[in-house]
């Protein structure tokens, strides 16, 4: 309090700040960094009340502060010096994991000095020869604007080509930053066995990569992926595939079905041609997927082609994977399919009718139930049809009296026990809530559940979810 009353009254306190900043708890740290920005803030007032050498000797301990908090105030404070050493000095925070909102600063920081960032490099002020510096190189291509990072890694590329191993942060940049031509020429170099197995791998991931997060790719002859199809290489092959679905090549489809369906192949390739075929499309090719299903018996397998079929023809995919889900030997086993089923829209109803038809046994059942109210999901054709089939009778009626003897065992609960039961991967708890911001978004933070809701409420909405409905939880 005393130094922001300092700061209202514009009169740096330098001694008492450096005090502040040493503090152990994390919290005054942070508030003092604050601070320290404003005070070294060139543009808050005509005189500067801190020079900026002194800001940067104490920025320099902040950006290295064991807490989170602490480095995205130093973060922010070094932006707003606007120089060069200060980008450098808020770069070395890349030493400690880095959480989304550090990051986002940093962006912000790095974007805001792109050409003033980029002439360092290039002019070589600014080198980044060493581990950490190839990271921070491989964060400043990927926040400042795009035709700074192209023009650099034009002319990186022409004056120092790409070996063989691939040495170098290079394949990965190009993934990051590289436009049309840059991956281009990755492209050619990976068709024509212009790097060794490894360097390959990365090579086709880069690519993958640069398509799903930049929606970028080569721009021509995006076919001759094909020819590493059928590479010795286990990994390479893979990686192949994987492009081809990411890329949607659908004249590769009729060859990607071929392999889904060798018995000899290996199955990571065949996996990898079944979810390269439902990110292709299958709607050319259905009648012999179709038949090319029927001759698949590993699940796994035989579900990803039945998924890819789903997105194209649901009608003719629900019986088969109805089918599929009475071979599940447990409830457990079940989950997965009916939830991947299940996110594709409309198909749910489609299993609705054949699920009446069927006699899946009871875990499968209650699986499908689970997997019907898992995320909000809207299936009331598909949950009334499960909910008549599944054997209630076996179930402990939940009455009033049971909910009340349930909530007076609170007292005695352990919630350590009961956090870990929560964050089991088969409740699928954390899907929908989170705790202190930890979980999923779907349904409300429940951080302060047992303070809001009477327990016996808690204990009504665990077991009879469906009693109260509010806001569509």
């Amino acid at each position: 309090q005393a130094l922001w009353l300092y700061q209202g009254l514009d009169a740096p306190a330098i001694d008492l700040l450096r005090v502040l900043l040493a503090d152990n708890e994390f919290r005054v740290r942070a508030a003092a960094a604050r601070v320290l920005s404003n005070w070294a803030d060139p543009n808050m007032r005509p005189n500067q009340l801190l020079a900026s050498a002194e800001a940067l000797d104490l920025f320099a301990t902040l950006v290295a502060d064991e807490h989170p908090r602490v480095r995205l105030e130093a973060v922010h404070g070094l932006s707003r010096l606007g120089s060069l050493e200060a980008a450098q000095l808020a770069m070395q925070v890349l030493e400690r994991p880095v959480d989304r909102f550090v990051e986002h600063a940093l962006g912000l920081a790095v974007d805001q000095l792109g050409p003033t960032i980029m002439a360092a490099i290039e002019n070589g002020d600014w080198r980044l020869d060493s581990e950490l510096g190839q990271r921070q190189l491989e964060f400043v291509l990927t926040a400042v604007r795009p035709e700074l990072a192209t023009t650099f890694l034009q002319r990186e590329l022409q004056a120092s080509a790409l070996d063989r191993q691939g040495s170098g942060p290079w394949i990965e940049l190009i993934a990051q930053a590289g436009g049309a031509a840059e991956l281009q020429q990755l492209f050619d170099r990976a068709c024509n066995d212009g790097f060794e197995q490894a360097a390959t791998v990365r090579a086709i991931r880069a690519l993958t990569d640069a398509q799903r997060l930049r929606r970028v790719r080569p721009s021509r002859d995006l076919s001759r992926i094909e020819a590493l199809f059928s590479s010795p290489a286990t990994d390479v092959r893979d990686a192949a595939i994987t492009l081809a679905g990411v890329w949607k090549l659908n004249r590769q489809a009729a060859g990607l079905l071929s392999i889904a369906v060798d018995s000899q192949s290996q199955m990571s390739t065949r996996q990898a041609a079944a979810e390269a075929l439902r990110a292709i499309g299958v709607t050319s090719i259905a009648d012999r997927l179709v038949s090319g299903i029927e001759h698949v018996d590993a699940p796994q397998l035989r579900l990803a082609l039945l998924l890819a079929l789903a997105d194209s023809q649901p009608d003719r995919a629900a019986a088969p994977l109805v089918e599929l889900l009475s071979k599940m030997p447990s409830e457990q086993e079940a989950l997965a399919p009916w939830r991947a089923a299940l996110s594709i829209q409309g198909f749910g109803k489609r299993l609705a009718s054949h699920v009446s038809a069927s006699n899946l046994s009871e875990w499968v059942l209650q699986a499908g139930v689970r997997a019907c109210r898992d995320g909000g999901r809207n299936e009331p054709e598909l949950l009334d049809a499960l909910a008549q089939m599944v054997q209630t009778s076996s179930a402990e009626p939940i009455t009033r009296e049971r909910i009340l003897e349930l909530a007076a065992l609170a007292s005695d609960g352990d919630a350590e026990r009961g956090e870990l039961i929560y964050r089991r991967s088969q409740l699928a708890c954390a899907t929908c809530h989170a705790i202190g911001g930890v979980g999923g978004r779907v349904g409300p933070d429940i951080s302060s559940l047992g303070a809001s809701a009477p327990i016996d409420y808690i204990v009504e909405s665990l077991f009879l979810p469906d009693a109260k409905i509010k806001e569509g939880f």
